[in-house]
């Protein structure tokens, strides 16, 4: 995990876009997802939290790390 993958992560939690935020970043959106999956994948978060209805337990750790991670902002 490094701090790109936490700005853009935050960026996608504060948008709810993909799209906008590959525009905010000037990323495409290919290494957009890959950097988000990445960053998943480290947090043990797996495929459900990326699926298209994520589960309200993925919803929920998503708002927690984002909480945490304004905060220490």
């Amino acid at each position: 995990m490094d701090i790109k993958q936490l700005k853009r992560f935050l960026d996608l939690y504060e948008t709810g876009s993909f799209t906008k935020t590959a525009e905010n970043l000037f990323l495409s959106q290919q290494a957009l997802s890959s950097s988000i999956i990445t960053l998943e994948r480290e947090l043990s978060w797996g495929a459900l939290s990326l699926s298209a209805r994520p589960t309200a337990s993925c919803l929920r750790r998503r708002e927690i790390f984002c909480a945490t991670c304004l905060s220490l902002w």
